[in-house]
């Protein structure tokens, strides 16, 4: 046999069909397929007709909502990546991108395109409906109702995928993760229904695309290589982790499953720093490796085995991190890439909500008070962990909640500075070497903000991927986030026609934190724009005072030369704005107000029409407030930011943060002037910049004197 031939012997599964041929009549053949799907507990369907119960007593909205979304698929309507639901057709095509009229070619999968320059099509759309998410619905629908057209459709929709989809063919076998949420989703939702609800002949063939989707999985992981992981290869071993528990009777099916299980046991180390965040430089994807990672947990535990104690560790800490970067309203900053991906959609939940992950964590792993009290545990939890999960949730929830107080992640340069209902986070994560770089946008120092509970402030997204290249480009570039700006220039350089990659321009310099009762602070620099003819360093600081509830900014520009200096502030879609002199005007449709001062002279305030994207594919008019000014450096902008009741109260305000701003000195503070010239695209090391903004005199000197004041404090 040739290398090519042995390479895709998968195609045929011959460990499939000796299982097959040891069956020597149709009852053993039954037999068979009802112990394999029940050795592998996706979800607690062994409990369903419990769920259903409590669904129909605690959660008569899900009920509700979850037959309307049935109802649409049996009529062909998918809401593909929030942009609504699209009717496609008497016959879905499941290689099209309706958006953009594209159809792939049913080429073998390694000769498939993703890109075609121009056209504006987008291999995320076929991909996330044959992800099949939906058929979760059908199933519960089917359990709710009794009616048999949801048993009906999910079969027909399975058979024309397999018929239209033979392996490894089209694009829909480009992708290895694709192949693992598409197959834990069919396994969930078959294990919904129950076996006696299929036919012997479905069940043959589904099992054998299911053994196939496995093999497919195994010749294809998508390890980087050494000291590079991302989420996709996680879903990747958790797709094998399944497929490898449902044919673990046979060679192959043991050896993916042992080696899923210890690769996920590693990866959580190298995919989640010590200090709990991803190392993606996105909090999107943070959140699918803790829903990749509690799914493995439990998966492994109801499968008799189990991960080591480190494991439950690291994963309890990337918990509670959520619980503490999430917003008054519990949604998570929008910061770096997002593709919308999770394992399972069992409820409309908005993008970046965290609130079930943190439930499932306290039943799974242990993690008490990570959640706000409430009657009623988040839906999900159902469906994962079964009825008795209920009581483990009010034992580890509600009796011992925690406060969601400031914090800073020194390693990955997130910080949360928050009191009352005042909320801003603040983002300096640098590209990081040796590692990939594919989903970081240029979002050094940004920030976002929320006050009365509701959001102000924002991210812009990401919107989408290949589907729009200038688009892409557009949501991730230094404009579209609420930072610093120089020249126009970016702060990492896109690389042409590479849409998940960046230069590494920018240094990042965490120089200060601190955080009482009174007040939290942050400062941080980067040296992005060195590059320059005439280098700058764009230094952020923030200054919170909790009893006011101000945000006083500082944001210096410390070199030479002649600039255009600017900072963004991009507001979310809902915010009407109203600049007048120097303040910005913020409302709401609630009626919750903000105001931003501009305290600086030679400052010009105005406000552009942006584009804000709160998941993928979607797109929404929006404002940005940009403030300006183009003269020598160095240069300082001091700004506030704070929310008030009513028109009356700003003035008060206006005056409390100017008195804040006198006794911190900012407005009689200096800078020192940076005269480096570029050589050669050279970036200056931070080493240099430190030395040139504090020489070592002047940092005796400061010593000195603290250490005088404490002497006297201590007399």
């Amino acid at each position: 046999m040739n290398l090519i031939a042995s390479k895709l012997q998968w195609i045929h599964c011959p460990e499939y069909e000796q299982l097959l041929e040891n069956c020597p009549n149709r009852k053993s053949l039954e037999e068979l397929f009802c112990s394999i799907s029940r050795r592998t507990p996706v979800m607690a369907a062994e409990e369903t007709d419990q769920i259903i119960t409590l669904i129909r007593k605690h959660y008569p909205d899900k009920f509700q909502a979850t037959l309307k979304r049935a109802d649409e698929v049996l009529h062909h309507r998918f809401n593909i990546h929030g942009g609504g639901y699209n009717y496609l057709g008497k016959k879905v095509d499941w290689h099209l991108d309706f958006k953009s009229g594209r159809i792939w070619k049913k080429d073998f999968y390694s000769s498939v395109p993703l890109i075609f320059w121009g056209d504006y099509s987008d291999a995320k759309v076929p991909w996330e409906l044959s992800r099949f998410h939906y058929l979760i619905d059908l199933a519960i629908a089917y359990r709710l109702s009794g009616l048999k057209k949801y048993l009906t459709k999910y079969v027909q929709l399975i058979e024309d995928w397999i018929l239209e989809n033979p392996c490894p063919y089209g694009i829909n076998w480009v992708n290895p993760m694709e192949a693992s949420i598409r197959a834990v989703n069919w396994l969930a939702s078959y294990r919904i229904f129950g076996d006696e609800a299929f036919s012997l002949s479905f069940k043959t063939h589904f099992f054998y695309s299911l053994f196939q989707h496995g093999a497919f999985i195994w010749n294809n992981l998508e390890k980087q290589g050494p000291g590079i992981s991302i989420n996709i290869y996680l879903y990747d071993l958790v797709g094998l982790l399944v497929m490898g528990r449902l044919f673990d009777t046979t060679t192959c099916g043991a050896q993916w499953y042992n080696f899923a299980r210890e690769e996920i046991e590693q990866e959580i180390y190298a995919q989640i720093g010590s200090d709990g965040v991803s190392y993606e430089s996105s909090l999107n994807y943070h959140l699918v490796l803790l829903e990749l990672f509690l799914f493995a947990y439990s998966f492994v535990e109801r499968s008799g085995d189990s991960f080591s104690l480190e494991y439950k560790s690291r994963l309890q800490k990337s918990c509670a991190v959520t619980y503490y970067l999430a917003k008054p309203d519990q949604t998570l900053p929008n910061f770096g890439d997002s593709g919308s991906d999770r394992l399972f959609c069992l409820d409309d939940r908005a993008e970046r909500d965290p609130r079930y992950l943190w439930d499932l964590a306290a039943v799974l792993i242990g993690l008490e008070g990570f959640s706000h009290p409430q009657i009623r545990p988040e839906y999900e939890l159902l469906w994962w962990l079964g009825e008795k999960a209920q009581n483990r949730y009010f034992d580890n929830v509600v009796i011992r909640p925690r406060r969601q107080a400031s914090l800073y992640f020194p390693i990955s340069g997130l910080a949360v500075l928050r009191a009352r209902d005042s909320y801003m986070s603040f983002f300096a994560n640098p590209v990081r070497s040796g590692v990939l770089n594919g989903f970081k946008h240029n979002d050094l120092l940004a920030i976002e903000y929320s006050t009365g509970g509701e959001n102000f402030v924002v991210d812009s997204g990401t919107y989408v991927f290949t589907g729009d290249p200038s688009g892409r480009n557009y949501f991730r570039k230094t404009s579209s986030h609420s930072t610093l700006e120089v020249d126009g220039q970016e702060i990492n350089r896109f690389l042409p026609k590479l849409l998940f990659s960046v230069r590494r321009d920018a240094e990042v310099k965490q120089s200060e934190w601190e955080s009482n009762p009174d007040h939290d602070y942050i400062s941080a620099e980067h040296s992005g724009y060195t590059r320059l003819d005439n280098p700058v360093i764009v230094k952020r600081s923030i200054h919170f005072d909790k009893q006011d509830l101000i945000y006083l900014m500082r944001d210096d520009f410390m070199g030479s030369g002649k600039h255009l200096m600017t900072g963004n502030l991009i507001l979310d879609s809902e915010v009407q704005a109203r600049i007048v002199q120097n303040k910005v005007i913020m409302r709401r449709p609630s009626g919750q107000m903000a105001v931003m001062i501009v305290d600086s002279e030679g400052w010009f305030l105005e406000k552009v029409p942006h584009y804000v994207s709160d998941c993928y594919g979607v797109k929404k008019e929006s404002w940005k407030i940009r403030f300006s000014c183009f003269d020598r450096a160095p240069r300082t902008c001091m700004w506030g930011i704070f929310g008030n009741d009513s028109d009356s109260e700003i003035h008060e305000k206006i005056a409390r943060y100017r008195q804040l701003s006198e006794n911190l000195g900012w407005r009689s503070g200096g800078l020192n002037k940076l005269t480096l010239k570029r050589k050669a695209e050279r970036t200056i090391s931070r080493k240099e910049i430190h030395e040139l903004f504090t020489p070592k005199l002047e940092r005796l000197e400061k010593e000195e004197r603290r250490r005088q004041l404490s002497n006297v404090e201590t007399e």
